[in-house]
């Protein structure tokens, strides 16, 4: 009787450490090794899985010659259309062109901050100061809030008088709410404040509505493209005002070169509804380079576009600034 209640036990426990072994993830590269382990995804040409003796491994997919899932997970392909996979071979991947497998959801908060500061002191004494931050609220896949705020300013000495001048000093904050009503498509609702003493822009009140399409999603790679109405009221510096309806045509990407570069741009064209000529037009380009986990470093250039400028002022304006970054 003790025999084969112990027989019967040990059968037991053989059987549930088979059955837990085999509840597991599996990448079985091509020169025959086996990486078991859990929460694989694919992302980036690279499958990554986590062991129990090495934390993550992340591995080439052209190293890979299939990967199973103990369960049914999410898969993209780069034309947006997604499905349920349990198993995939690199030629599925590479053919089927998926490429996002088993990736988590984006957090519902992220924040950016960067900020830069330049010093020349010798024949010509300056200092230049800017930070810009940008905060992200995503609540499921229904509402995306975005919160943006950038301040420059700027100082050079008067080769005359010896006397610091503010050369720049300007700034902006903004808020728009995007609401997804099919997938990649949303309407938008914004509002904008900014300044420019340099340019004599006391104030520039910026409300308006459209929509938005993301025509590009791979990885962490996108393209949007956003169409509306703005109402915009300006007050210059002598007290003269200006408002009216323009039209808003706006596009921002962003595209990952490799694992340390990323390319982020932004262009907004606003003409005046009853007169073209009459127009803004804000435009931006960055090179970030990533330093480490979450910290980079960015060089920008912006132009900054306005046709019908306050008297005696100039209507373009061009910037190169470095900073460094943070975001998580």
């Amino acid at each position: 009787m003790f025999a084969k209640i112990t027989v019967l036990l040990v059968g037991m426990i053989l059987f549930l450490s088979a059955a837990l072994s085999s509840q597991a993830d599996t990448i079985a590269l091509k020169n025959g090794d086996r990486i078991s382990g859990k929460d694989c995804s694919v992302r980036d040409g690279k499958a990554a899985i986590t062991t129990d003796y090495a934390k993550t491994v992340t591995v080439d997919l052209s190293s890979v010659e299939k990967i199973s899932f103990d369960s049914p997970v999410p898969a993209e392909r780069k034309d947006g259309t997604k499905r349920t996979v349990t198993e995939l071979t690199t030629e599925e991947i590479t053919v089927g062109g998926i490429i996002l497998v088993n990736v988590p959801p984006p957090p519902p908060w992220t924040l950016d901050l960067s900020a830069g500061y330049a010093l020349n002191s010798g024949n010509s004494n300056t200092e230049d100061v800017n930070v810009q931050l940008t905060v992200v609220r995503l609540v499921e896949e229904l509402l995306r809030l975005t919160l943006h705020g950038e301040y420059f300013w700027g100082t050079a000495e008067d080769e005359n008088t010896g006397k610091d001048e503010t050369v720049t000093d300007r700034g902006l904050a903004s808020l728009q709410a995007d609401i997804f009503l099919i997938e990649n498509g949303y309407t938008y609702g914004r509002s904008e404040y900014s300044y420019d003493k340099m340019n004599d822009l006391d104030r520039r009140i910026d409300n308006g509505v459209g929509i938005g399409y993301r025509v590009l999603k791979i990885g962490d790679s996108f393209l949007n493209l956003e169409a509306g109405a703005d109402y915009i009221d300006s007050k210059y510096d002598d007290g003269s005002k200006e408002h009216g309806i323009y039209i808003r045509l706006a596009e921002n990407s962003q595209f990952k070169l490799n694992d340390r570069l990323m390319f982020v741009q932004s262009i907004e064209y606003k003409p005046r509804g009853k007169n073209f000529n009459d127009y803004l037009l804000n435009a931006s380009a960055s090179i970030r380079v990533s330093l480490m986990t979450n910290l980079y470093f960015k060089v920008s250039v912006i132009d900054r576009y306005d046709n019908s400028p306050a008297a005696g002022k100039k209507p373009n304006d061009v910037a190169v600034i470095s900073s460094l970054g943070f975001n998580l």
